[in-house]
C-alpha cells in the first residue's frame, strides 16, 4: 500500500493521445463545388430525358387536333369576291322585270273586273267606286242651276262619305268642274307633314273645319291652312289652284262653309281629310230639310 501511494506520486500523469486517423484526408473546396456542379448537371439531363419520354407517350395515346379557329378573328378567312358589275346589272334587271311582271299581271287583273264587279266590291268594304258617281258629262248637267237658280242637289251620307246628290246621281268629289257650280272638293294636302293634327282632329263627315289664311306664306302668298275645327295645330292646306280663287274670297271676306266630308275621328288613323267649301247660302241649300 505504501509502495502503491509512493509510485503514484513519483510517476507522472499520462497524457492520452487520439487515435491515428484512417482514410484519405478531406477534398478541398474547389474539389466539393465541381462534384456538386457535375451531379446537378447529371440529375438535370436524366428529368429531361424522362419529361420527353412522357410527353411522347402522351402525344401518342392523345394525339394532338388541329386547332380551332377564332370566329371573331376574320382577317385569317378568305375573303368571297363580290358579284360583278355584270351579274349585279342582270340581278336588278331581273327583279325590275319581276316587278314590271307582277304590276302588270295586278292592272290587268284590274281591267278585267267589270263596272259591276267594281260597284259589288266597293260595297262590301263600305265605300264607293268611281263607277258609281256621275260621267262628267252627266255631272255638268246635273250641275247647272235651276229657274231660281239654286242646284237640284242636297248633301248626304253615302256609306263612308258625304256627296252631293242629284236627281241624276252622285257627284264625284274629286269633280274637276264642280267649282263652276260654287262647289270646291279636295283632298287636303301636306298632312303627311302634320300627322299628330290630322291624328288629333276630328274629320268625321260632316264636321266643320276651320280656314286659316296665311299670306305670309314664303311659299304661296295664297296658302290657306286647314284646322280642325278646336284643333290647335295645322292639319294641312287647300291645294294651291283651289286656294289661288278661294283666298280672294276670304280676303273679300265672303262667308265660306267648310266641313269634312271623309275623314276618321280623333286619335284613329285613316285616309287624308276630304273637304267641301262652298258659301254659306249654297251649304244650307244643299242641307235643307
Amino acid at each position: 500500500m505504501r509502495w502503491f501511494r509512493r509510485r503514484q506520486r513519483v510517476e507522472p500523469e499520462r497524457t492520452p493521445t487520439p487515435p491515428p486517423a484512417t482514410g484519405s484526408p478531406p477534398p478541398a473546396a474547389d474539389d466539393q463545388a465541381a462534384l456538386l456542379a457535375a451531379l446537378t448537371t447529371d440529375v438535370v439531363a436524366q428529368i429531361d430525358a424522362e419529361a420527353a419520354r412522357l410527353l411522347a407517350d402522351l402525344e401518342r395515346e392523345h394525339p394532338p387536333t388541329a386547332p380551332r379557329q377564332n370566329t371573331a378573328d376574320r382577317s385569317t378567312k378568305p375573303v368571297q369576291p363580290g358579284p360583278t358589275a355584270d351579274e349585279t346589272a342582270r340581278a336588278e334587271g331581273f327583279h325590275d322585270a319581276a316587278h314590271k311582271a307582277a304590276s302588270a299581271r295586278g292592272k290587268a287583273a284590274r281591267a278585267a273586273r267589270t263596272p259591276a264587279d267594281k260597284i259589288a266590291r266597293a260595297q262590301e268594304v263600305g265605300m264607293v267606286a268611281r263607277a258609281e258617281y256621275l260621267t262628267p258629262e252627266a255631272e255638268a248637267d246635273a250641275l247647272r242651276p235651276g229657274p231660281d237658280g239654286l242646284l237640284n242637289a242636297r248633301l248626304e251620307r253615302v256609306r263612308d262619305r258625304l256627296l252631293v246628290v242629284t236627281p241624276a246621281g252622285w257627284v264625284n268629289p274629286k269633280s274637276r268642274s264642280a267649282h263652276r257650280a260654287g262647289l270646291d272638293s279636295f283632298t287636303v294636302r301636306g298632312t303627311g307633314y302634320h300627322p299628330g293634327a290630322v291624328k288629333a282632329g276630328k274629320f268625321t263627315p260632316g264636321t266643320p273645319v276651320r280656314l286659316v289664311r296665311e299670306p305670309d306664306n314664303p311659299h304661296d302668298p295664297n296658302a290657306i291652312a286647314i284646322y280642325a275645327d278646336t284643333g290647335r295645330n295645322k292639319a294641312g292646306y287647300v291645294p294651291a289652284a283651289r286656294a289661288k280663287r278661294l283666298a280672294k274670297l276670304l280676303d273679300a271676306g265672303v262667308d265660306l262653309v267648310a266641313i269634312s266630308v271623309r275623314g276618321t275621328g280623333r286619335g284613329t288613323d285613316g285616309p287624308a281629310p276630304h273637304i267641301l267649301i262652298c258659301e254659306r247660302a249654297l251649304y244650307e241649300h244643299l242641307t235643307r230639310p
